[in-house]
Parts: structure tokens; sequence; C-alpha cells
């Protein structure tokens, strides 16, 4: 088996038929490939609809489990892939199929831990659809760290759905989601790009990513995010324990300073929160809870000089 894709299923009624007929053209392009589909727990119609599907595909697997969370559904399609290769995909969007293969079959001689092309936003209501910026023109193979200096740094918007991951590679270095935390992919990519020893980038679009309107942070969930996201700057900063470079040390931080900045600037911007929530707040990032001085010497600068602190940031890690 080369393949084996991983697609984890809670509340997506109305959109993994789309999903799932994208993959389907799949099985026509000569590539020994399974879909295994885990079922999260799904309280909607979602699975009658990928039953349809694996009646009419046999490579086509289920598993079922309880609501555990989209990082532990990918863990446990891991698990039972039997691909060389994986790839995960969100249930509510589509793949290019023709791409995918062809990515896949240019990268493989290679022998990478991890095969990259491009994905394509397109806005839901509105009929059009955008490209992120290219990485480059030319195909080429980089170290991880490399990658990570490069371009991940640069743009957090590298999602795990623009890879495609050895098997052997996530396993050996435990390289699995954490269970139960909002911004997994924010968590994961990091540590994924900082193990791999090889990296195949194509410039091909693989990945249709829809953005659909009207999404709103739920205020309930807001202190449980905040948690995940202190949480998700020290495990970062962990990783510069690794024997890695200087310049990559710098950018860990940077990455745990900025990350932190930008969700807790788009939280606070919910209109819903109210003053206890705001306290609650204040706690989570207090000095028993946080254990980094720095970042609490550089959130008080942020909250009192927001945009002199992003001047100094963009001058400091844009090189």
């Amino acid at each position: 088996m080369e393949l084996s894709i991983v697609i984890p299923i809670y509340n997506v009624e109305a959109y993994i038929g789309r999903c799932l007929d994208s993959v389907s053209k799949i099985f026509d392009l000569g590539l020994a490939c399974e879909v295994i589909i885990v079922n999260d727990g799904t309280p909607d119609g979602s699975m009658a609809i990928v039953e349809d599907y694996a009646k009419k595909y046999p490579h086509i697997k289920i598993i079922n489990q309880d609501n555990q969370g989209l990082g532990e559904a990918r863990n446990v399609g891991l698990r039972h892939a039997c691909g060389e290769y994986v790839y995960f995909l969100d249930s509510d969007d589509t793949i290019k199929a023709e791409n995918l293969v062809t990515l896949f079959r240019s990268g493989y001689n290679s022998l990478p831990d991890v095969l990259v092309g491009n994905y394509s936003n397109i806005v839901e209501g509105e009929n059009r659809h955008y490209l992120p910026a290219i990485i480059e023109e030319q195909s080429r193979v980089y170290t991880g760290e490399d990658y990570f200096n490069r371009y991940y740094v640069k743009s957090i918007n590298i999602l795990v759905v623009q890879g495609i991951y050895k098997k052997s590679f996530l396993l050996d270095n435990n390289l699995f989601f954490t269970k139960g935390i909002f911004f997994e992919d924010v968590n994961w990519m990091p540590k994924m790009l900082l193990h791999a020893n090889a990296i195949y980038y194509k410039n091909i679009c693989i990945y249709n990513y829809y953005l659909r309107q009207g999404s709103i942070i739920r205020s309930e969930y807001t202190l449980k995010k905040f948690h995940d996201i202190l949480f998700i700057a020290e495990d970062l900063l962990k990783l510069s324990s690794k024997k890695l470079r200087r310049k990559t040390k710098k950018n860990i931080g940077y990455l745990a300073i900025v990350g932190t900045s930008v969700s807790i600037g788009r939280i606070l911007k919910d209109n819903s929160l109210t003053v206890s929530d705001r306290k609650s707040i204040d706690r989570i990032f207090g000095w028993d809870t946080c254990h980094y001085f720095y970042i609490h010497i550089y959130l008080w600068f942020y909250k009192a000089f927001p945009v002199w602190v992003q001047k100094v940031l963009k001058s400091k890690y844009s090189n």
C-alpha cells in the first residue's frame, strides 16, 4: 500500500459528500491507496453518507470511536494506516486528486520524510478562490530545519494538509497530535519540521481549503483556548533544547511570541467576553501558570505598546 488518506468525521453532514467525491477520483489514478474514515462520535448524519461511499469503494475503511477531538482522530487513523505514506484530509475540504498523485509520484524517488504541495483558499458564497504565496517555482528538497527557517517562520499558514508524510517517520519520532487542544496543527507543525531530514516541495496545488463566512469564536470555549495558547507556546520553547542552529532557536522564540500575541489579539476582539472572562484570562497568564519570564515581559510590553512591539519583531526577525 502506497498511501493512506485519513479523514476524521464530526458534524460534517453538509460537506462530507463533496469531500469523498474528490477523494474517490484517486482510485482511478493507479495509486495503491486506502481511505481511513475515523468517526469521531459524530451526532449528525455524516456516517450514513460515508457508509454509502464505502459500499461503492472497498478501499474505504471505517473506524468508530467516542468523540476525542480532531488530533486524536488523526492519531487513530495513523496507527491503523497500512500505507507507506499518510495524508491527513479535513472532512469539510477537498483534494485535487490528480495533483496529489503527481506530487507523490514526482517526489517519491527522493525518499523524503515529507512531500509538500500548495493549497487554494476558496471563499464560499463568493465564488472566488486564491492561492497563498508560492514557496518556489521549481521543485527541490530541503532539510526540515531549512524549511522551518525559510518558510514556516515567515508564514505560519503553512498547513498540515499540504504534506504527505512517511508513516515510519511519524511513528519513529512519536509525532502524534496532542489530544484535546485547540490549534493542534500549530502545535504539531514545528515539531514535525524540525524532526524531518528531507522535505520534497513541488509547486502544485493539491488541496482546496474552504473559508466559510460567519464563523465566530464561541465564548464558552475562550478560556480553554487561552490555556491551549499558553501550552503551545511553552511546548514550542522546549524545542530549543534540541541540537539546532542558533538561527533556528532564535526563530523558535519568535514563533512562541508572535503565535501567542496573534492568538490573544484575535480572541480579545470577541465582544462577548465578560468581565469575569477577562479576569480569568489574566489569571491564566499569571506567574504561577506561565513559567517563562520573558513571555510575561513581552505580554506587558505588547499590551502597553502593541504597534512598537510589532515593528521591533518585524525588523528583528524579517531576515
